[in-house]
Protein backbone atom coordinates (compact mmCIF):
# COMPACT_ATOMS: atom_id res chain seq x y z
CA UNK A 1 0.00 0.00 0.00
CA UNK A 2 2.57 2.40 0.56
CA UNK A 3 4.89 1.45 -2.05
CA UNK A 4 1.25 2.43 -3.92
CA UNK A 5 1.14 5.62 -2.54
CA UNK A 6 4.48 6.97 -2.83
CA UNK A 7 4.44 5.98 -6.52
CA UNK A 8 1.32 8.24 -7.25
CA UNK A 9 2.03 11.15 -5.12
CA UNK A 10 5.58 11.09 -7.25
CA UNK A 11 4.23 10.84 -10.45
CA UNK A 12 1.59 13.50 -9.58
CA UNK A 13 4.53 15.48 -8.23
CA UNK A 14 6.63 14.73 -11.35
CA UNK A 15 3.60 15.32 -13.80
CA UNK A 16 3.33 18.61 -12.24
CA UNK A 17 6.99 19.82 -12.47
CA UNK A 18 6.47 19.32 -15.87
CA UNK A 19 3.38 20.39 -17.16
CA UNK A 20 3.02 23.50 -14.83
CA UNK A 21 6.35 25.30 -16.64
CA UNK A 22 5.10 24.68 -19.99
CA UNK A 23 1.92 26.08 -19.00
CA UNK A 24 3.50 29.36 -17.64
CA UNK A 25 6.20 29.40 -20.03
CA UNK A 26 4.80 32.19 -22.18
CA UNK A 27 3.99 34.77 -19.26
CA UNK A 28 6.83 36.44 -18.98
CA UNK A 29 8.59 35.48 -22.75
CA UNK A 30 5.39 36.40 -25.38
CA UNK A 31 5.89 38.74 -28.43
CA UNK A 32 3.96 40.41 -29.81
CA UNK A 33 4.54 42.00 -33.29
CA UNK A 34 2.88 45.36 -33.49
CA UNK A 35 2.30 46.81 -36.58
CA UNK A 36 1.24 50.80 -37.07
CA UNK A 37 -0.50 52.09 -39.86
CA UNK A 38 -2.53 55.62 -40.69
CA UNK A 39 -0.39 57.76 -38.23
CA UNK A 40 1.07 57.43 -35.04
CA UNK A 41 -0.14 55.72 -32.10
CA UNK A 42 0.05 57.02 -28.47
CA UNK A 43 1.54 54.70 -25.84
CA UNK A 44 2.46 56.17 -22.33
CA UNK A 45 5.32 59.37 -22.48
CA UNK A 46 5.82 58.31 -26.52
CA UNK A 47 4.73 58.27 -29.75
CA UNK A 48 4.92 55.18 -32.02
CA UNK A 49 5.43 56.45 -35.46
CA UNK A 50 4.14 54.23 -38.94
CA UNK A 51 6.18 50.81 -38.49
CA UNK A 52 6.59 47.68 -36.82
CA UNK A 53 7.04 47.27 -33.24
CA UNK A 54 7.59 44.42 -30.56
CA UNK A 55 5.97 44.12 -27.35
CA UNK A 56 7.37 41.80 -24.89
CA UNK A 57 7.56 41.45 -21.04
CA UNK A 58 11.00 41.51 -19.60
CA UNK A 59 12.26 38.90 -17.90
CA UNK A 60 11.60 40.04 -14.13
CA UNK A 61 8.85 41.50 -14.20
CA UNK A 62 5.70 40.65 -15.48
CA UNK A 63 4.17 44.34 -15.09
CA UNK A 64 6.76 45.85 -17.44
CA UNK A 65 6.05 45.85 -21.32
CA UNK A 66 8.98 46.16 -23.30
CA UNK A 67 8.77 47.85 -26.27
CA UNK A 68 11.50 48.12 -29.40
CA UNK A 69 11.40 48.02 -32.60
CA UNK A 70 10.31 44.95 -34.78
CA UNK A 71 14.19 43.65 -35.56
CA UNK A 72 15.18 45.15 -31.74
CA UNK A 73 17.65 46.95 -33.45
CA UNK A 74 16.49 49.87 -31.20
CA UNK A 75 14.54 49.80 -27.67
CA UNK A 76 11.57 52.38 -26.91
CA UNK A 77 11.23 51.59 -23.37
CA UNK A 78 9.92 50.24 -20.82
CA UNK A 79 5.77 50.80 -19.59
CA UNK A 80 3.96 49.45 -16.83
CA UNK A 81 0.88 47.73 -17.55
CA UNK A 82 -1.57 45.88 -15.31
CA UNK A 83 -3.15 42.97 -16.18
CA UNK A 84 -7.38 43.25 -16.79
CA UNK A 85 -9.07 40.11 -17.54
CA UNK A 86 -11.98 39.01 -20.47
CA UNK A 87 -14.89 36.86 -19.95
CA UNK A 88 -13.70 34.83 -23.26
CA UNK A 89 -10.59 33.87 -24.83
CA UNK A 90 -9.11 36.06 -27.69
CA UNK A 91 -8.92 34.08 -30.46
CA UNK A 92 -5.71 36.20 -32.22
CA UNK A 93 -3.74 38.82 -30.58
CA UNK A 94 -6.13 41.84 -29.64
CA UNK A 95 -4.80 45.72 -29.13
CA UNK A 96 -7.65 48.60 -28.41
CA UNK A 97 -7.27 51.95 -28.81
CA UNK A 98 -9.04 55.07 -27.39
CA UNK A 99 -9.13 58.43 -28.50
CA UNK A 100 -8.59 60.81 -25.87
CA UNK A 101 -11.01 63.62 -24.65
CA UNK A 102 -9.08 66.19 -26.75
CA UNK A 103 -9.04 64.75 -29.53
CA UNK A 104 -5.29 64.01 -30.00
CA UNK A 105 -3.93 60.87 -31.54
CA UNK A 106 -5.12 57.18 -30.23
CA UNK A 107 -3.72 55.61 -27.99
CA UNK A 108 -3.26 52.11 -27.21
CA UNK A 109 -5.73 51.15 -24.04
CA UNK A 110 -4.66 47.66 -23.74
CA UNK A 111 -3.55 44.52 -25.34
CA UNK A 112 -4.50 40.61 -25.08
CA UNK A 113 -2.07 37.64 -26.55
CA UNK A 114 -3.66 35.30 -28.14
CA UNK A 115 -5.45 32.05 -26.38
CA UNK A 116 -5.86 34.33 -23.14
CA UNK A 117 -8.67 35.90 -20.84
CA UNK A 118 -5.82 37.89 -19.43
CA UNK A 119 -4.85 41.47 -20.98
CA UNK A 120 -2.55 43.91 -19.78
CA UNK A 121 -3.68 47.76 -19.44
CA UNK A 122 -1.24 50.63 -20.06
CA UNK A 123 -1.14 52.71 -16.96
CA UNK A 124 -0.64 56.22 -18.68
CA UNK A 125 -0.42 59.63 -15.81
CA UNK A 126 -3.38 61.96 -15.30
CA UNK A 127 -1.84 64.60 -17.33
CA UNK A 128 -1.88 61.87 -20.11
Amino acid sequence: MNRKLFAWVFCSALIGVVLVPTAKAGVGHETMIVTVKNGSVDIPGYLLAPGKYKFEFTDLEHDVLRVSTADGSRQIGFFEVVPIWRRHRTESAKLDLSTPANGSVERIRDLFYPGERTGYKFVYSQKQ
